[in-house]
């Protein structure tokens, strides 16, 4: 079996809540689920097996996702937690590679 990432998520949801929110907050928290699914799944697919040549360690990645309440936006952004530069360049390679 392929060494797998550290894939770690962190939510948070800002900001006040609309008079009539288009999503209520148990359907926030199925869309932070389902992102989580997704995004993991896609990330560890794309960096399956994929270890620093020089130090034999797999990529950690960490995916921040923030719900905003008043503009009910979700931004999604992530960083890698590399062993060294030149690992960090091939991992970010990887995750940018469409498919």
């Amino acid at each position: 079996m392929p060494i797998q990432p550290l894939v770690t998520f962190d939510y948070q949801r800002t900001g006040d809540t609309q008079p009539e929110p288009y999503l209520e907050e148990d359907e926030i928290e199925n869309l932070f689920e389902q992102t989580r699914a997704d995004l993991g799944s896609a990330i560890a697919r794309k960096l399956a097996g994929v270890v620093c040549a020089d130090h034999q360690q797999a990529a950690a990645v960490r995916v921040n996702l923030l719900y905003d309440r008043q503009t009910e936006q979700m931004d999604v952004s992530y960083s890698v937690e590399p062993c060294c530069q030149l690992f960090l360049q091939r991992v970010v390679q990887l995750l940018h590679r469409v498919g």
